[in-house]
């Protein structure tokens, strides 16, 4: 007689035994591996609880030689040892709060906000310079700079402007208004929410056939055609003077007529795309709300924005941060002991109390 035992065939008589060695085998929780960490650092946002997969993920995050720490940590929580296996996944949570951040106000001529400069980077004390720039076929531009306190200009741009279409007239009479809905010739308006390019813009106003008015010729250059007609800049009431649209005199056609321009938008999206050496922004442009009829020229130190510090409250609100996600271990990057015991505590309240147990 024979018969299967333990994944061997057997004949009879025989005797035989096995060994159930399962329960040394290493034991897995049902409930999951999630790393938390908390740690200062400067590139997660303050606050703020970010997911990493890998390591890898990580490091094309955490690039500044300032997070070099918190960079490590994970490195070493993705590869703990050869016995032991990594977590699903991680979560960290910056503990330093928000510093003070540097703002400086770009006036118009007529001292209204046109824009709003905000500097990213702490310990720099840039200083802002507005200029007259290079002309462009008889028109003036503005000139950008950018420099740190030593003097060495860290971002430029020598020729800012945006001219989008002129009006010109044949009669006396007529004028042209532009404020944040709409462009108004004489009695005749052109609400933005219906020409909401200024291609479109241009069409509406040469579709109209106004007596007296010059047609506007269509749009060549780049960046105007399809350009939103927000961008404009704002121009009170002003009288469209006489001049042909010809080419044969071009400085005496530019400085005729009503410049129709955007060049409050043109300044602030020549700021926003200054970087430093190593490609991070400068400073955050917010414009204000109806924009300006222009930017001034302006020359001033922004002051230093505040380096943030960790304290005991916002350790406490970072780690506050992690009760609604699901986590299995939890890991301060500090050596201080009150820090620690704001973990004890937070792990035993999320485990007996909220019930989310295996933290």
């Amino acid at each position: 007689m024979s018969f299967h035992f333990n994944g061997s065939n057997y004949i009879t008589p025989v005797t035989a035994s096995a060994v159930d060695a399962s329960g040394m085998d290493a034991k897995t929780s049902s409930f999951g591996n999630v790393l938390a960490l908390v740690g200062a650092t400067k590139a997660i946002n303050p606050m703020t609880v970010v997911r990493f997969n890998s390591y890898a993920e990580a490091a094309r995050q955490l690039k500044d030689p300032v997070d070099n720490f918190a960079l490590k940590a994970i490195e070493k929580a993705f590869n703990p040892s050869n016995e032991t296996g990594s977590p699903d996944y991680l979560l960290f949570v910056n503990s330093k709060p928000t510093g003070a951040q540097i703002t400086q106000a770009l006036l118009s001529s007529t001292n209204q906000t046109a824009l709003t400069l905000t500097q990213v980077k702490s310990g720099v004390n840039l200083k802002v310079v507005i200029e007259n720039g290079s002309l462009r076929v008889g028109k003036p531009s503005k000139s950008l700079k950018l420099i740190a306190e030593d003097g060495t200009t860290l971002a430029s741009n020598g020729s800012v402007a945006a001219y989008y279409f002129q009006l010109t007239a044949t009669t006396t009479g007529l004028s042209v208004t532009v404020t944040a809905e709409k462009l108004t010739i004489s009695n005749n308006d052109f609400l933005f929410s219906t020409s909401t390019t200024v291609g479109a813009l241009i069409r509406a106003i040469n579709d109209k056939k106004i007596v007296g008015l010059n047609t506007i010729p269509d749009p060549t250059g780049p960046g105007v055609n399809g350009e939103s007609t927000t961008k404009l800049d704002l121009i009170g009431s002003t009288p469209i003077g006489q001049a042909a649209v010809t080419t044969a005199n071009l400085a005496a056609q530019h400085a005729a007529g009503v410049w129709i321009t955007g060049h409050v938008s043109a300044v602030a999206k020549a700021f926003s795309t200054m970087t430093d050496s190593e490609g991070g922004p400068l400073v955050t442009v917010t414009t204000a709300t109806g924009s300006a009829a222009n930017v001034a020229n302006i020359s001033v130190q922004m002051g230093v924005n505040t380096v943030p510090i960790a304290t005991f409250l916002s350790w406490s609100e970072a780690i506050d941060l992690l009760r609604v996600h699901r986590v299995n271990w939890l890991v301060p990057l500090t050596d201080d002991s009150a820090i620690f015991n704001l973990v004890n505590t937070h792990c035993e309240y999320m485990s007996n109390t909220v019930f989310m147990e295996r933290r």
